[in-house]
């Protein structure tokens, strides 16, 4: 069975509370974000800022409600704790919904046998009316952007891209392409040791993350992509303003502040040509179990196997304070790198109990993916914001 959505999110950690006795507590709507310090404008109306040393940028959206206590240490306010939405929108729901028509999920887990949970993601995103384009060439063009000095000679035995599979026209993935590329690569690899320059002229266009792809091999190089932040001011302003002259679009940083993970964002919406980009990380965590109930990230799970969750709330004794459990992280982003939506949900624990003892036994992800009701039914919690305006009274999380 997987967890359902919890009706609060778990409590902060009342030891940590307690190393600080002289905190102020503040509840109110976050009005700036810094990577280094957050501002709050509290119920009467007066503003709070204080120092944090967690980057909560990715985090916490400006117009989130939080409740966080702060103390004053050396004349400066410095965060000590914070409890704030699991989940946050830094551009209306509604406009991600007439944004978006492509999308491609990037997919990473802590935790083996994930490949089940990212393929019911997608099924269940192409219900939103979205093509899902695949997630192997997600994959693909994220190690290639990760290995910029790998050689032709090292793909000279595979056989082609998945990139060849996309249809220029349309942007969608095309099997029948794909089938025909790897033939051709094939035969290819048996008849050559040398990769095949591309000798046609490109066409005149901005600077942009393709002018970091290597013609000659297809990678990523960012010696390339350097030199072509490095344009005068006229060609580097063209798709800056081609974004600004958009109402719908949030200006996102300029190229030089750009991150490591923005230009990655950056370089696989425009190589998969999609709107956006659906980073999904699946992460191993330790969930903490009252009476055989474990309790994590806004969800509940009993770990007592066919039992019910009433019947394990009334077993006395617990085989041990946490159990390991997964939890996914959401951050969608558009196709210029910024952050439009991220969530954090739990979703099945990974040891159950065994019989009527106290051992508890290991329990695989591909085990809890079998339920494809369950799993159907948490996508449907975790995304139903994406699909009507979203509750102002979100789910807290903490730190």
């Amino acid at each position: 069975m997987v967890g359902v959505l919890a009706a609060l999110g778990v409590p902060g950690s009342g030891a940590a509370r307690e190393a600080r006795p002289n905190s102020t507590k503040v509840i109110g709507l976050v009005t700036a974000v810094e990577p280094a310090q957050i501002t709050i404008l509290s119920g009467n109306g007066g503003e709070v800022t204080a120092t944090t040393q967690e980057d909560f940028t990715q985090k916490v959206a400006v117009g989130s409600k939080v409740t966080a206590w702060y103390s004053v240490r050396d004349g400066a306010n410095v965060l000590d704790w914070m409890e704030y939405p699991r989940e946050n929108f830094f551009v209306p729901a509604e406009q991600i919904r007439t944004q978006i028509r492509k999308v491609i999920i990037l997919p990473s887990s802590e935790v083996p046998d994930a490949d089940g949970l990212f393929d019911a993601m997608a099924d269940y995103l192409e219900s939103f009316d979205w093509y899902v384009a695949p997630r192997e060439l997600a994959e693909q063009i994220r190690d290639r952007a990760l290995k910029p000095h790998a050689t032709a000679a090292t793909d000279s035995g595979f056989p082609r891209s998945t990139l060849d599979a996309i249809n220029p026209s349309t942007g969608e993935f095309d099997i029948s392409r794909y089938t025909q590329a790897e033939g051709d690569g094939g035969r290819r690899s048996q008849t050559q040791s040398q990769p095949v320059r591309d000798t046609r002229k490109p066409t005149p266009r901005p600077a942009s993350t393709l002018d970091a792809i290597d013609p000659a091999t297809g990678e990523f190089d960012m010696a390339r992509y350097n030199q072509a932040l490095g344009q005068t001011p006229a060609q580097a302003q063209t798709p800056v303003q081609a974004q600004t002259n958009d109402p719908n679009r949030v200006p996102s940083r300029p190229p030089s502040q750009a991150t490591g993970e923005q230009r990655l964002i950056r370089t696989l919406a425009s190589k998969a040509r999609v709107d956006a980009v659906l980073d999904a990380q699946v992460v191993e965590v330790q969930a903490r179990l009252n009476r055989l109930v474990a309790s994590w990230d806004g969800v509940e799970e009993p770990v007592a196997g066919k039992g019910s969750k009433t019947i394990a709330r009334l077993t006395p004794i617990s085989p041990r304070s946490a159990v390991p459990a997964t939890t996914v992280v959401f951050k969608l982003w558009d196709s210029h790198g910024n952050l439009l939506w991220t969530n954090r949900s739990g979703f099945a624990v990974l040891a159950v109990r065994e019989g009527m003892g106290s051992k508890l036994r290991e329990r695989p992800l591909s085990e809890t993916l079998r339920n494809r009701t369950g799993v159907n039914r948490w996508l449907a919690a975790v995304f139903s914001s994406l699909r009507s305006a979203p509750d102002s009274a979100s789910l807290p999380s903490r730190r």
